[in-house]
């Protein structure tokens, strides 16, 4: 019995070494990133804007909404920010569908390219002009767009 005992007792600490290992570490803590993208003065809808980490890190990517607004979170530190937009060639926005929208083409089809329509320098981190840096608690970044195809709308 009291062989058993023992027995039991090693099997529930083990269980709960494990246990208590299998809950892992949260991942670095990330910070709120906000903003407006404005085309010549005007909201831009449906531009990417990423946000390139200087030296390590992650980049984070962000969506406009009609009004210009973007939303991402980031982890601290200096980053160069791109933005572009995409366009099909028959005009339509190329950006990524929000999930659960996705269609694969019919097949035997092929996708209509899309090109940025912005000028080329914003979508470069090198040539962009815009450079940021991400610090603890709420952060926001507008950037202006200038020349390029008018925004929609």
């Amino acid at each position: 019995m009291r062989q058993s005992c023992g027995v039991i007792f090693v099997a529930l600490t083990i269980s709960a070494l494990l246990l208590a290992g299998c809950g892992g570490q949260a991942g670095p803590t990330t910070y709120r990133v906000t903003g407006t993208v404005t085309q010549d003065g005007k909201p831009l809808a449906d531009a990417a804007v990423t946000f390139h980490p200087v030296g390590q890190g992650q980049p984070a990517v962000g969506r406009t909404d009609a009004s210009g607004r973007y939303e991402t979170s980031a982890l601290p530190g200096r980053y160069r920010v791109t933005v572009a937009k995409y366009a099909s060639a028959e005009g339509g926005t190329a950006a990524a569908a929000p999930s659960g929208e996705y269609q694969e083409a019919a097949p035997g089809t092929t996708p209509a390219p899309s090109r940025n329509i912005l000028p080329a320098k914003y979508a470069d981190p090198a040539t962009s002009g815009f450079e940021v840096e991400v610090k603890p608690g709420d952060n926001t970044f507008d950037f202006r767009i200038e020349g390029g195809e008018a925004p929609a709308g």
